[in-house]
């Protein structure tokens, strides 16, 4: 791999404004609050309100077929007083039908319904669930997890984790869209949709006609409803007859429904219909369905990513925090990932590069993000699990519509105190693709923690432990890239089921007529201009087990990593650190500058960068760029947060005001390089 031409220009990318224009976006995080705007709507009109939704793919693209599947996580608090499953999640009314607390996801594209997975809460799963258990099925997985702080000794049970599949996704830069709603059923062994979805995938977009409260004077109360208004108090929701459905089939109860009445009366006629009552409401076609609406999402909507063969484009970054910084890096990949007006060639300056630029040009359209790689140390949370909440819910609006994987870094080793198991809230309440197999998490002996910084392993940035499998390495591919992704915190010497993998399974698996750019990522960088880490134990270790000569074996064209909060990008290297002297090697990226609360690194060298070095900056916050718009040349690009509309020029250091059109915001490149694959 050499270089071809490296922009000597700040440029700035005009794209479509963010929603989130409120100031409370740009709040400092020293007061209390990160951007908040997002929940004044749905989250405050019901009580159990699906939370911290996030997207990831979950396979591979396939190759004949053209479909991927992908994961919906989010949380549900079922311990709130307002939440039906508070206590338990099946209770019976005087007529012995069933009432559930049930969850849909419904997904599809335009008008089409695609899928819809049904989720429904037993008495008994709810026990075992509580008991730290999985319910996994085929369609999603259900979990939730303890842990005790070390910082703190604080206790914290997470709320309910759900990992839901959208299978059958058509690749190629579809958009899709998808809806998660809450509701309490009673009288169905099905939920909401048809049990047979799977005879049905192609439906109309179920369209819910307005919601009618139903207001009927009744007989005192029946045992549910005397239930539900002592344990679950409420304002909010309405209760609602909702819909009806024209195949009696897809109901095993015949013809009977009950209904619940408007809560929201100060009469206590107002109240859920008795069964002599609900037996009015029978149809001889049309089956009724009573549902109390509980919690929807509005229809969210994201981008399948491209076709093998494609143009691709990957946001990357490390270290994102929870940060004012943070929220202007999430906010600028989201923009990234919705610009309208794109550049998208790089200023050759006539070098001798210069007739391929035919090679490089692409409709705006392909440089759209589809994908975001986070390279470690997300939340910060540093043992206290209330900020991986407020992390999820700072993060959500990006990441409930740009797909991510990542790997763990550092932040995410959180040993608990009390079992020390380790990465416990990492592997809970994220689903990487291609999972290997169950994560295998070996807690570390209190020996070995008593030797480490204040006798605690929450945050140690040098850790001998295991973590294997689960999110911790594991291999993605779509459009014209191969990305293998590995864990720095776990062995890669020879024998350890890390390097089986790496070298048996992943990289032999690498097809370069399929995705001729082969991409590697971690959290702790192999070279670093930077003090913070420099000489650290695990990327010595990771040295010494032979990495850089398996990445020249298998011919690695880009490394990207965190852990140094900075910016870097080195020559391309060879196996022994040198400059390669025909540029047909390794580029190492580092984008450890999303915006966490430790502030940017410090030079070794504050003077003069090593010869190694091609661009170094340590007091600017943002995220990297990879576009590949064919199989022989790539576009890196290093973008800088927008602070305000102020930027600096790279030719004098300076900051200067830029005015920018009011509902637009821009994303400045403050370093730009187009590379050659000569690897294929």
């Amino acid at each position: 791999m050499t270089t071809l031409a490296q922009d000597t220009e700040t440029k700035t990318l005009t794209t479509a404004a963010l929603p989130l224009t409120s100031s409370v976006l740009f709040e400092q995080y020293d007061n209390g609050s990160l951007y908040t705007t997002h929940f004044e709507a749905p989250y405050s009109q019901y009580p159990c309100q699906p939370r911290k939704i996030h997207l990831s793919p979950s396979s591979d693209v396939d190759p004949v077929s053209s479909l991927y599947n992908a994961t919906v996580s989010f949380t549900l608090d079922l311990r709130d007083s307002k939440c039906m499953a508070a206590s338990a999640a099946t209770v019976r009314s005087d007529n012995a039908d069933l009432v559930r607390v049930c969850t849909s996801v419904t997904y599809g594209r335009g008008k089409i319904t695609e899928g819809s997975v049904l989720i429904y809460y037993d008495e008994g799963d709810y026990t075992y669930l509580e008991n730290n258990r999985k319910r996994i099925t085929e369609k999603y997985t259900l979990l939730r997890f303890d842990y005790t702080s070390q910082s703190t000794g604080k206790y914290y049970k997470s709320d309910l984790i759900h990992h839901v599949f959208l299978k059958g996704l058509e690749a190629g830069r579809q958009r899709y869209w998808y809806n998660i709603k809450v509701e309490l059923l009673e009288g169905l062994e099905g939920l909401g949709l048809p049990p047979a979805e799977e005879s049905h995938a192609k439906q109309v977009r179920p369209f819910f006609p307005p919601l009618m409260p139903i207001s009927i004077s009744t007989p005192p109360m029946p045992p549910l409803d005397t239930w539900y208004a002592s344990q679950h108090p409420m304002t909010s929701p309405r209760f609602f007859l909702r819909g009806s459905y024209s195949k009696n089939e897809y109901w095993k109860r015949d013809g009977m429904a009950s209904a619940f009445a408007s809560a929201s009366s100060s009469s206590s006629s107002s109240s859920l219909l008795d069964h002599s009552q609900s037996q009015t409401m029978r149809r001889e076609r049309n089956q009724e369905v009573a549902a109390v609406l509980l919690g929807e999402t509005p229809s969210y909507e994201f981008t399948t990513p491209p076709l093998y063969g494609k143009p691709t484009s990957i946001a990357l970054v490390g270290d994102l925090g929870q940060t004012k910084n943070s929220t202007r890096t999430m906010a600028r990949i989201l923009d990234a990932a919705r610009a309208i007006s794109y550049e998208t060639n790089a200023n050759t300056n006539g070098d001798e590069n210069e007739s391929n630029n035919s090679n490089r040009n692409s409709d705006s359209e392909d440089r759209l993000v589809t994908s975001l790689f986070i390279a470690g140390d997300l939340s910060y949370s540093d043992g206290d699990p209330d900020r991986w909440e407020s992390w999820l819910d700072l993060a959500e609006p990006l990441l409930r519509e740009v797909p991510f994987v990542s790997v763990p870094g550092n932040h995410e080793i959180e040993c608990d105190n009390t079992t020390h198991d380790v990465f416990v809230p990492y592997e809970s309440f994220f689903r990487n693709p291609n999972r290997i197999r169950e994560a295998i998490e070996v807690p570390p002996s209190q020996d070995y923690i008593d030797t480490m910084w204040q006798h605690l392993c929450t945050t140690p940035s040098e850790f001998l432990g295991r973590y294997d499998y689960g999110n911790a390495y594991y291999s993605y591919k779509h459009g014209l890239v191969h990305t293998i992704f590995l864990n720095s915190y776990t062995s890669l010497l020879d024998g350890s089921n890390q390097r089986e993998w790496l070298i048996d399974t992943a990289l032999p698996s690498v097809d370069r007529n399929l995705t001729p750019w082969l991409l590697v990522v971690f959290h702790t960088p192999l070279y670093t201009t930077f003090t913070s880490h420099y000489g650290e134990l695990n990327p010595t270790l990771m040295k010494a087990s032979g990495l850089r000569e398996v990445f020249e074996r298998y011919e690695v064209n880009l490394v990207v990593s965190g852990h140094d909060h900075a910016y870097l990008r080195t020559k391309p290297l060879d196996a022994k650190g040198g400059v390669a002297e025909h540029g047909n090697a390794t580029i190492f990226w580092t984008l450890g500058a999303g915006g966490n609360r430790e502030g940017h690194s410090t030079y070794r060298n504050p003077n003069e960068a090593e010869d190694w070095v091609a661009k170094r900056d340590n007091d600017e916050f943002g995220f990297g760029l990879f576009f590949a718009p064919n199989r022989t040349h790539a576009h890196l690009q290093w973008m800088r947060d927008d602070d305000n509309n102020n930027y600096r020029d790279d030719d004098d250091d300076s900051t200067t005001s830029k005015t920018s059109t009011p509902g637009n915001t821009s994303l400045v490149v403050r370093d730009s390089l187009w590379i050659e694959n000569y690897f294929v």
